[in-house]
């Protein structure tokens, strides 16, 4: 039995008569003798007369916004054939003229409402990470110019990272916020598919009182608790799979920072033996002065 009622906006039928009546009327409005900037206010007022009546139920609602869509694209048509009268109509029924300033209360009032963002998205740099930079994984360096510097681990929400110095770069804080902002939407989802099972169940309750009284299959071939299980499955998994990426990167760098210590204190074994070996050549250089000295006086004595 077919259903006594029809949701307007999910009827093929009428959702091509009013694409069809939208399209019409952009595309008529190109011939229009208007500048630019009244051509811009159409397509706006088009635009949001449309939409909003999309989730409008009304049969008598809907029927009066058609046959105003109608008779404007029948407006159109006469203005373009060098109708004056029917523009001026046309720019009367859309308010096309050009809109009056506004008082400086309601310009007051309209700057504390929405305030402008402190941030202008202009004198905000795009970060990009350094080109032909090496890896922090493929540390530690064999060798390094000056002083090692040792690393730190550090955890940024279950981000692993080393700081070799402060201030940290700005592509860094950016891949930390991405990361702390993919967790949170995977958490979010995650619980709101937890939420979601409840819901589910009465779902599948439902169905099954329709087939039970009514006769009605819906025919899924899962259900809806059994997809919404499905959903929190993968979910799960991606939390989980980025703990354990986390895991292996940290334990790495865990590595790095054991290799880095080593290096440090042979670098530093050898430069204090090379230390000893300049200040015992500085003293063998001394001694041999003075011994020459020494002669010397000593045969200026005799003479």
């Amino acid at each position: 039995m077919p259903p006594s009622f029809v949701i307007p906006r999910k009827s093929g039928i009428h959702r091509a008569a009013c694409c069809a009546l939208y399209r019409a009327l952009l595309r008529q409005g190109k011939s229009l003798p208007l500048d630019e900037d009244k051509q811009v206010r159409y397509r706006k007022q088009i635009k949001s007369e449309f939409k909003s009546k999309t989730l409008t139920q009304n049969v008598a609602a809907i029927k009066a916004a058609l046959q105003l869509g109608y008779e404007t694209l029948d407006t159109i048509q006469r203005a373009t054939k060098s109708r004056p009268q029917a523009l001026i109509h046309l720019e009367e029924a859309l308010d096309l003229k050009i809109p009056k300033p506004h008082s400086p209360l309601k310009q007051a009032l309209y700057a504390r409402l929405y305030p402008k963002s402190r941030k202008s998205t202009q004198d905000t740099p795009v970060v990009w990470k350094r080109p032909n930079a090496p890896k922090v994984l493929h540390r530690p360096y064999p060798q390094v110019s000056g002083i090692r510097h040792i690393p730190k681990l550090v955890n940024a929400n279950g981000f692993p990272f080393l700081r070799f110095k402060k201030p940290q770069s700005a592509f860094l804080s950016r891949m930390i916020r991405d990361h702390v902002k993919r967790k949170d939407k995977r958490f979010t989802q995650y619980q709101i598919f937890q939420q979601s099972l409840k819901i589910a169940a009465d779902e599948d309750e439902w169905d099954v009182i329709l087939e039970q009284t009514c006769g009605l299959h819906i025919g899924c071939e899962e259900s809806w608790e059994a997809e919404i299980k499905r959903s929190i499955g993968e979910a799960s998994f991606k939390i989980n799979r980025e703990y354990t990426r986390s895991k292996a990167v940290a334990e790495q760098m865990a590595m790095i920072i054991e290799k880095e210590k080593e290096l440090a204190y042979q670098e530093k074994g050898h430069a204090l033996a090379e230390k000893r070996k300049e200040k015992l050549a500085r003293k063998q250089a001394e001694s041999v002065e003075q011994g020459a000295g020494t002669d010397q006086s000593h045969i200026i004595a005799r003479s």
